[in-house]
């Protein structure tokens, strides 16, 4: 009889406690940090930025899924997806919107997946970035042209950034309508140039005179004049 009761207790004891273990394996609340991440990412890697799930705006009510390492899976009605857990901070300093013209890297420098955060990947001086948000003395860009593969935003220092005028891009865009010139530079006179029907991502290789010898993807070499070499794709 002893023994019956105490089972019949033990029993009693883990059906009272059953619901609140569930419940602590149940998602939590969060707020991404005020300005702070739009892409989603599809799992914790950075090389899958390119193809978000969706986006998710500074300041939004989200669940608390999941979390791996200082990544944090977040939903947010049907939408769901991995942020870095840096977005879902406490810290009330907010993420700031730029309206800056494209900058140039000083140096050779990393990029981080956010401030003070892991590396992904590394630069050369020169690369043209687009500077789209801030925190601190962090920047937030997007690299426009030939990318370290996947990635498309990441952060860096702002005191890696410089203007055109202080450090020469080695990168940038042709718009559509410019002209490019086939063969060696001393053989531009007199040639009919090629319209581009299409901005054109290209690098810079040399310069002579108001000219720059600029290739791109698929072998394509052209020299084209100096004021239609652009930092940023077109709008």
């Amino acid at each position: 009889m002893r023994k019956a009761l105490l089972i019949l207790m033990a029993t009693a004891v883990l059906l009272t406690s059953l619901p609140f273990a569930l419940a602590g394996c149940s998602s939590k609340a969060a707020t991404v940090r005020a300005g702070g991440a739009d892409d989603l990412y599809l799992a914790p890697q950075p090389e899958t930025l390119q193809d978000p799930p969706g986006q998710i705006s500074g300041g939004s009510k989200v669940r608390v899924l999941a979390t791996q390492g200082v990544w944090t899976m977040i939903q947010q009605g049907g939408l769901k997806g991995w942020i870095p857990t840096w977005y879902l901070s406490d810290d009330p300093t907010p993420v700031k919107e730029l309206q800056s013209e494209g900058l140039v890297l000083a140096d050779e420098a990393s990029i981080y997946l956010y401030p003070d955060g892991p590396a992904v990947g590394e630069l050369p001086g020169g690369k043209v970035l687009k500077p789209f948000k801030e925190w601190n003395d962090w920047v937030q860009v997007r690299i426009t042209v030939y990318s370290v593969p996947g990635v498309q935003t990441a952060w860096i220092m702002r005191k890696m950034l410089t203007t055109p005028n202080q450090v020469e891009p080695k990168e940038g865009y042709l718009y559509q309508g410019t002209e490019a010139f086939q063969g060696e530079f001393d053989q531009i006179t007199g040639t009919k140039p090629d319209v581009l029907t299409h901005p054109l991502p290209v690098w810079i290789t040399e310069q002579k005179g108001g000219y720059l010898r600029v290739s791109a993807a698929g072998g394509w070499i052209a020299w084209v004049k100096k004021d239609s070499f652009r930092l940023t794709p077109p709008s």
